[in-house]
């Protein structure tokens, strides 16, 4: 009996035994799964706080570090996702192009940066899923700086991690103040949008850790079998080997981190299309030298210098062999300064070389820059097709410990400009003559825009009369400034500052709704008003709405379009943007607007723009004039260009004519129109008015040459 209740016991015991040991395994199993699972969560969370702290970093240092700078330097800003020439983007669009660069390279963590609120440009590339709109919500309300969550997917957990990206007082600037921003009530420090990005957790078992309570499967343990038991031995061995390929497997996305962060870093310091260092490394070389004395060198200097018309070779072949080009560049810029100076691609088409020196003199410079002209001007050959370059150069240089780097660049940046103005393809070597000219510019600026705003600019007229009969058979409206300080400003002056300053289209649009007002004020007063031709600038033909819109001043006063001339240069058909124009001249000229070629004989292609123009005049400019009876060649040029008007049906119209002699000779050539000193100067609306009443106004001027005539006769016939 004891024997039986012993081995009883015995069993039960054993089997006791072996239930607690299944239920302690059990315990473990579930425990030990449960911990993994916390444990790859938490590897998860790191990586995306990683990521996170990167990429604001990055943002931070580029708002702060270049885009403030830029503004300040006058580079203008974009915020759409386009290259724009001449403009870097906004700190926003900088983010998307940044993780737009990084998913292409890692696209397993689906970078995001994101808004409820995108900006026009940007709206395509912003669809939210529920995730980024909750995430959006919770953020706003509960003020935390991130927030995760793990979802399922077809079997597969993920970590769904967003961080707040919080509106900074440039930022609340930019978007309060922008006609195309899609909320103008933004407050500092106002949840803006997010980064997000999702990591994959590998496959989840049957199991839902997130939603039981481990402790249920403690109990559950405590009621296997045996054969449980043992599979959970095996399953605990499989747990063994998984988590230490689980541990490879986390040691490999460090390294992929490691990779990431490497990426960033490469991309906040060197210019991916060149490999050369870029603006931040550049400028962080020059504080270095330039800020402190050396024992041996005693001047720093900054060569600036970008490709001349650029943007012809991405939009005639494509920004990959732009690209091609770019760093076939930066080759032979690198090689040509070697170990001597600091070689930059700054941005675009745009680079920079730094160098160490003794004082340098402008004929110096030329030693240096003549030479390296001569080496980026060879022809580049990019998949078999042949390029020529062609560069501007500006230099700066300063005595190192004295100038600081804003400084040294602004200066090679004035340089660089009025080379560009003045002759393409040359250097131009900085000088204080050039800081004068660029506070005018400056003064000038803020001045025409007081100016434009307080209805100061004025527009006068000048006749244009029949050589004939003494009448007026047109007006030139010009526009005229004056300023209580400088009396007039030239006109080739503030209009420059205008297009410089880009503000030309506001001045344009002024003078045409002037001249359109003037003439309706005549109109009104009973004159018959001729033709009235206004000078189009080039900008209006490269960006045609606001031309039409200017021209829409006429119709509002009830002028028609056969009672306005279009003066345009050949300035209108060159650089970039003129594509279009020919096709906008035939379209006014079919809409009734006369068309004028001014300052003909002048440019390069004068002759080539008649052949595919209806021109309706040809000015003759007043450098042929005013040697019309000296100069042999000048007369003889003069006396091509009326045939070649009159060959195509145009008006010739002499432009400064101031003496009778030379209304004379242009008369004998066949010229029927002209004006200049000689008749009138440009005067205001009101003397204008006087002038129309009379048929004949310059009646006296005309029998007064024919008086002159009569006096050659006599003398050639004595």
């Amino acid at each position: 009996m004891n024997t039986k209740v012993g081995n009883f016991l015995s069993k039960r015991i054993a089997i006791l035994m072996i239930s607690i040991v299944v239920a302690i395994s059990g315990a473990l199993f579930f425990t030990l799964s449960y911990v993994n699972s916390a444990f790859e969560r938490v590897i998860a969370a790191q990586t995306a706080e990683s990521y996170a702290k990167i990429l604001s970093g990055t943002q931070a240092f580029y708002s702060k570090q270049i885009v403030t700078k830029a503004v300040a330097s006058g580079i203008q800003l974009r915020a759409g996702l386009q290259d724009k020439e001449g403009a870097i983007p906004v700190p926003a669009t900088f983010m998307h192009e940044l993780v737009d660069d990084l998913n292409a390279k890692y696209p397993q963590y689906n970078l995001r940066f994101y808004s409820d609120y995108p900006f026009f440009e940007r709206a395509s590339n912003s669809t939210l899923d529920q995730f980024e709109r909750e995430a959006l919500g919770k953020l706003r309300q509960s003020g935390d700086a991130s927030i995760s969550k793990i979802e399922w997917k077809d079997g597969v957990a993920r970590l769904r991690y967003a961080k707040a990206i919080k509106m900074e007082q440039s930022c609340v600037d930019c978007h309060n103040s922008h006609i195309d921003s899609p909320r103008t009530d933004w407050k500092l420090g106002e949840v803006r949008g997010a980064q997000s990005l999702t990591i994959l957790l590998g496959q989840v078992s049957v199991w839902a850790w997130d939603t039981v309570n481990p402790m249920v499967y403690v109990v559950l343990g405590s009621f296997v079998s045996v054969t449980i038991f043992l599979a959970a031995l095996l399953y605990t061995t499989h747990k063994f080997h998984e988590k230490k390929r689980q541990n490879q497997t986390t040691e490999e996305k460090n390294r992929q981190l490691q990779l990431a962060s490497d990426q960033i870093n490469s991309l906040v310091f060197v210019n991916p299309v060149t490999n050369l260092p870029n603006r931040r490394s550049f400028n962080e070389r020059v504080r270095e030298i330039a800020a402190v004395p050396h024992d041996n060198i005693t001047h720093c200097s900054v060569i600036l210098f970008d490709l001349d018309h650029f943007k012809n070779v991405n939009d005639s072949y494509g920004h990959e062999i732009g690209d091609l080009y770019l760093e076939r560049i930066g080759q032979r810029t690198r090689s040509f300064f070697g170990d001597t100076g600091f070689v930059s691609h700054l941005s675009g088409d745009e680079f920079a070389v730094l160098l160490t020196h003794d004082e340098r003199t402008e004929f110096e410079w030329g030693q240096i820059c003549e030479p390296f002209i001569e080496n980026i001007i060879r022809p580049i050959v990019v998949n078999s097709l042949q390029i020529y370059p062609s560069v501007s150069i500006g230099v700066a240089q300063c005595r190192i410990g004295d100038t600081e780097l804003d400084t040294l660049l602004v200066n090679s940046g004035l340089a660089l400009q009025n080379c560009k103005q003045n002759i393409r393809g040359r250097y131009r070597v900085y000088n204080s003559e050039l800081r004068r000219m660029s506070l005018r510019s400056t003064r000038l600026e803020e001045k025409l825009r007081i100016a434009l705003k307080e209805d100061v600019l004025e527009v006068h007229y000048q006749p244009k009369v029949d050589l004939n009969t003494g009448q007026v058979n047109g007006l030139e409206a010009l526009v005229r400034w004056p300023d209580s300080a400088e009396g007039f400003v030239p006109p080739l002056e503030f209009l420059q500052v205008a297009e410089d300053y880009g503000f030309i289209h506001p001045v344009s649009d002024y003078i045409f709704k002037r001249v359109a007002l003037d003439i309706a004020s005549w109109k009104s007063n009973g004159h018959k008003v001729p033709n009235v031709s206004i000078n189009v600038h080039s900008a209006q033909l490269k960006t045609p709405k606001e031309l039409y819109d200017s021209l829409g001043h006429f119709t509002d006063n009830n002028v028609v379009s056969k009672d306005i001339t279009l003066e345009i240069t050949e300035g209108c058909f060159m650089g970039r943007g003129t594509e279009h124009v020919a096709d906008i001249l035939r379209q006014l000229s079919e809409s009734g607007y006369r068309i004028s070629l001014d300052d003909f004989g002048t440019g390069f292609a004068s002759l080539l723009h008649l052949k595919f123009l209806q021109v309706d005049e040809i000015k003759i400019d007043r450098s042929f004039v005013a040697d019309v009876l000296e100069n042999h060649e000048s007369r003889t040029i003069v006396e091509a260009m009326i045939r070649i008007a009159d060959g195509i049906g145009a008006d010739a119209v002499a432009e400064g004519l101031e003496t009778s002699a030379q209304v004379l000779k242009l008369t004998e050539l066949g010229c029927n129109s002209g004006q200049g000193y000689y008749f009138m100067p440009a005067l205001r609306p009101q003397a204008i008015s006087a002038l129309l009443s009379s048929e004949n106004a310059f009646h006296d001027k005309i029998d007064r040459k024919m008086m002159m005539l009569v006096q050659d006769t006599e003398l050639t016939a004595s």
